[in-house]
């Protein structure tokens, strides 16, 4: 199948965005959310009766999420194949606008809940509370680091200008950053980054030379926008009554200190391993050490193609490991055209999976060219929409996952996939495969537990005042030595990752990356359990998935008999990426 041959979704959920059906389902959301505010600013409404009034919010909020949903998706999708369509991205505009007033209902349902005289037995009694027991004692929770509800409009709104706004800044300087590649020929900052995975190292080298200068030439602005989101981040945080940003961030993430401490723990307790990859990697390219720029790069210029219908062939065929209902699921995605694979002008870059409750379908948008990694890629979207199929019955407030679980289904699938094709192999194929899935591994330990320890600093050093450019990048460089270590070239690092990564700038989102880190090694572990149970473990893994948007991290792995809060489980998960290693430093050194 050829390139222009490669299917297009099929987005049939309205017949398009001026459509009666999206107007309709607008003007529904919106008549919702007026009834939602007027319900919870009434206080005659509450007074003796919150009970009744609190099984008058659940439903009209599962509804309200509903529609959202299903009109952004398909808002979005219909902008993301098509970024040049300036309809679709008004409707994205005017449909965000149409959705500010969901943070305020959700303030003023959480103090509502708070002020009630309604207790847990109360609810467990009610036939519409009983199922949302975890949504409401978790709203109980945030409550308590919640401002007024003047406050919290007031935060909102000055968080478009502030924090938000600071985050526009470096994503615009980000975006629009270039320079001189040769004479009569520019890069942008992102052109160059994507040269990190090019076979001629003489080009990474020139192409991660040009970008330091790029980032050097703006650091000063990008400074400035960093301590602007860290500062509005920790005075607003602050004024909640969180002791630190990551606390909130682990309250977000679903999780307990504990947990993360016992994460973090093991993911150091790994970095021998991983260096010893690199090493191996390094070795294997004929090089002492890696330098930042052979980080990502492929071992050999040697490629194996896939065709589409390979691709689909040997997905449905693996997936039927698991169970023959995720085999017919993939079969009938690709069947159905849920999936946009043709990469095209003006369509975004990268993959995603999104989902449609009202039709209770999902889509998959992917740039499929033919690698290895596109099918790795095809397979981690298929294990998102199978989370969401698992999930499609179950309503709105059921379905919200945090962070550290959206990534169990996807990471899974991708697995089962990388193991399927590792077993067929060659010698030289598998060396191939163990450095690419390597590759991506020591990214979601390695580089994002460097992540981690330099923002810890930085929320230490922005607590009592600015940090300057140059601070900044010695942080950086102090926290890539405590993960890269002598598996790194120390003269050839990366002191600008503060500039590059978006996620830093992000203030409603601090500590953004180490769910990732979180998602990769609770899926190994569930991999390590299907291994042991075969066929068994199939309905252990729906009920995990269903568990997802109605427990903490915690309480979710517990349905698997996973202790999360030990470093037993994590070490088991890092052991497999081991084994790996192991493996991989057999196959490439002499």
């Amino acid at each position: 199948m050829k390139k222009n041959d490669l299917p297009a979704w099929d987005l049939n959920m309205y017949p398009g965005l001026d459509s009666d059906e999206y107007k309709s389902n607008r003007c529904e959301m919106e008549k919702i959310l007026a009834d939602l505010s007027v319900l919870l600013k009434k206080d005659e409404l509450w007074q003796g009766k919150s009970l009744k009034s609190l099984e008058e919010v659940i439903p009209l909020l599962n509804r309200a999420h509903d529609i959202y949903e299903s009109l952004e998706s398909y808002t979005y999708c219909s902008y993301s194949v098509q970024t040049d369509n300036v309809t679709a991205l008004n409707a994205l505009n005017a449909l965000e606008e149409s959705a500010l007033p969901f943070n305020g209902i959700l303030v003023r349902f959480k103090n509502r809940l708070a002020d009630s005289q309604s207790s847990e037995k109360d609810w467990k009694e009610s036939p519409i509370l009983k199922d949302y027991l975890y949504f409401l004692k978790e709203s109980l929770k945030e409550q308590k680091f919640q401002l007024s509800p003047l406050e919290e409009d007031l935060a909102a709104d000055l968080s478009r200008s502030g924090g938000t706004a600071w985050g526009r800044l470096q994503e615009s300087i980000s975006s629009s950053l270039k320079t001189e590649w040769e004479e009569g020929e520019e890069k942008t900052v992102t052109q160059l980054r994507l040269l990190s995975t090019h076979a001629d190292r003489e080009i990474r080298k020139k192409a991660w030379k040009k970008e330091l200068q790029c980032w050097e030439s703006m650091e000063i602005p990008l400074a400035a926008a960093l301590n602007g989101v860290k500062g509005f981040s920790h005075t607003l945080n602050s004024r909640r009554g969180y002791k630190t940003t990551l606390e909130r961030s682990t309250h977000q993430a679903g999780m307990s200190q504990t947990t993360l401490e016992a994460m973090i723990g093991s993911m150091k307790k790994s970095l021998p391993d991983f260096r010893r990859f690199m090493k191996a990697k390094a070795s294997a390219m004929g090089l002492e050490r890696l330098s930042w720029y052979d980080t990502v790069a492929p071992l050999s210029n040697a490629k194996d193609e896939w065709t589409w219908d390979r691709a689909r062939g040997f997905i449905i065929e693996h997936f039927s490991s698991l169970s023959p209902a995720y085999s017919d699921f993939a079969r009938f995605c690709f069947d159905k055209n849920w999936i946009d694979a043709p990469p095209r002008k003006a369509k975004v870059g990268g993959a995603y999976c999104i989902s449609f409750p009202l039709t209770e379908e999902s889509r998959i948008m992917t740039n499929f060219s033919g690698s290895f990694s596109d099918v790795s890629t095809i397979a981690h979207e298929l294990g998102h929409a199978w989370h969401h199929e698992v999930l499609k019955k179950a309503p709105a407030l059921h379905r919200h996952y945090p962070m550290t679980l959206a990534e169990t289904a996807s990471i899974f699938s991708e697995t089962l996939v990388f193991q399927a094709c590792s077993k067929q192999a060659s010698h030289h194929e598998k060396a191939s495969l163990l450095d690419s899935t390597l590759m991506d591994s020591n990214q979601v330990i390695t580089d994002i537990l460097s992540r981690f320890l330099f923002e810890q600093e930085l929320m230490e050093r922005r607590s009592s005042g600015e940090v300057s450019p140059e601070e900044l990048k010695q942080m950086m460089l102090q926290a890539q030595d405590l993960t890269y270590g002598e598996a790194l070239s120390e003269d050839e690092r990366h002191p600008w990752m503060w500039a590059v990564k978006g996620h830093y700038y992000n203030q409603d989102l601090g500590f953004y990356n180490f769910p990732y880190a979180f998602g990769l090694l609770f899926a190994l572990g569930l991999y390590s359990l299907y291994e042991e149970m075969g066929s068994d473990f199939s309905e252990l893994y729906t009920k995990v998935l269903l568990k997802t948007g109605q427990a903490s991290a915690e309480d979710c792995a517990a349905e698997a008999g996973i202790d999360l809060r030990g470093q037993a489980f994590w070490d088991r998960s890092l052991g497999i990426i081991k084994k790996q290693i192991d493996e991989y430093c057999s196959l490439v050194q002499p």
